[in-house]
């Protein structure tokens, strides 16, 4: 990081960078799986789906968990899960469980193309 205070955070120079050597991008709208159902990770919660234009498969998922498995998405559910040490022990076991879930569907979908 340069400056993170004016937005040279990790990172900073890759824009720069990138378009100076001819390079062109698109940011790609996130489908969330708590709202879009029709796509193939509907099932697994809180990921998104990312779709390009004029083409109807997939053509990422970001499954975004991060070091927490999940934490934030699972404290509505039961005061029972805000007890630290079942909160984690549910967190590792619900986690591990929708990771596999979404590894499952990534091989069929790529066994499929």
């Amino acid at each position: 990081p340069k400056n993170h205070q004016i937005g040279q955070d990790v990172g900073w120079e890759m824009r720069g960078k990138f378009l100076d050597n001819g390079y062109a991008g698109k940011i790609l709208e996130p489908r969330s799986t708590r709202r879009y159902k029709q796509g193939p990770f509907r099932g697994v919660i809180g990921c998104e789906e990312h779709y390009l234009q004029g083409y109807d498969d997939i053509f990422a998922c970001h499954f975004g968990r991060g070091s927490s498995s999940g934490a934030t998405k699972y404290r509505e559910w039961s005061k029972f899960l805000s007890l630290p040490l079942v909160n984690h022990i549910a967190r590792s076991i619900i986690g591990h469980k929708e990771k596999r879930q979404w590894l499952a569907i990534c091989k069929e979908i790529i066994e499929k193309q």
